[in-house]
């Protein structure tokens, strides 16, 4: 595969087609997103910070980011008020 041009990898399957919406469950997703080894071996640091923002599933991290956020910061804020009724 060409990495001169500066761009990172082309996902063969993205979000926006049609393929896309046929696969059965979020693992066949997770493994259409996999980059071939030898790509990354080939990818300077920049194509490959390029082609991490074009993950497929990215959105996916920023969920899981906000939902552990959000657990956290409602963990504390109920595990303060639940300690301070027992002092």
């Amino acid at each position: 595969m060409d990495w001169q041009d500066g761009q990172g990898y082309e996902y063969p399957v993205t979000p926006v087609d049609k393929e896309w919406g046929e696969f059965s469950s979020h693992q066949e997703m997770l493994d259409h997103c996999q980059l071939p080894e030898e790509c990354v071996k080939a990818m300077t640091t920049e194509q490959l910070f390029d082609t991490v923002l074009k993950y497929p599933l990215l959105i996916d991290i920023f969920f899981m980011m906000m939902s552990c956020r959000g657990f956290l910061k409602w963990q504390s804020s109920f595990l303060w008020y639940i300690c301070s009724k027992f002092h």
